[in-house]
């Protein structure tokens, strides 16, 4: 989807910067990346103060910001975030990479989960259902406060179930939680 301010003169500064941008990050000190996105920003302001061309609405008191005060702009004004977004939205297209689903996060990767994502708590609340009611009951009637009672002591019954199971049970719920992230959990837990 184009985007209503990126004119063809922009456009063209914008692709004559794709490649600048996906090699910069801003990690560690450097900040490589946010220098690209201000520099990038800067020439679309003066290209549209030069020629004086008819901003876009969303930019123009941006523009007009940024020619008063070029030193206080940053990825944080609205016109740094609408050409670092404009970079991360179409850059990789522009230079011909594939975008996947991937991330370059370092170390292992990182699994994308659809679904429910189950943890110790979750797991032991499905295996241990009938003693976390009691818990529930018990802190329900113990329960002062405003709000739905039942939704403002589930997680002081979870904490409270958690503490009550034993060891093995624990480390039952822990290895349980990390089968069910990577299999489905059975048809009787699915069906919930």
């Amino acid at each position: 989807m184009v985007k209503p301010w990126v004119t063809p003169s922009f456009k063209e500064i914008l692709r004559d910067n794709c490649r600048e941008y996906l090699d910069s990050n801003d990690l560690g000190k450097s900040k490589d990346r946010t220098a690209v996105v201000d520099r990038v920003a800067e020439e679309i302001a003066q290209v549209a103060a030069a020629s004086n061309q008819v901003v876009p609405e969303m930019l123009n008191k941006v523009f007009e910001f940024y020619l008063l005060s070029p030193e206080s702009c940053s990825l944080t004004d609205p016109r740094g975030q609408a050409v670092s977004t404009w970079f991360g939205n179409e850059a990789r297209a522009v230079v011909g990479e594939a975008v996947s689903g991937k991330t370059k996060a370092k170390g292992a990767a990182r699994r994308i989960i659809t679904g429910k994502v189950w943890n110790h708590r979750t797991v032991a609340a499905e295996l241990h259902q009938d003693r976390l009611e009691e818990f529930q009951k018990q802190f329900i009637e113990d329960y002062e406060g405003d709000g739905n009672p039942a939704m403002r002591t589930y997680a002081a019954a979870l904490t409270a179930l958690w503490d009550d199971l034993s060891e093995e049970e624990q480390m039952e719920c822990k290895q349980t939680a990390e089968l069910w992230n990577i299999a489905p959990p059975p048809s009787d837990v699915q069906q919930k």
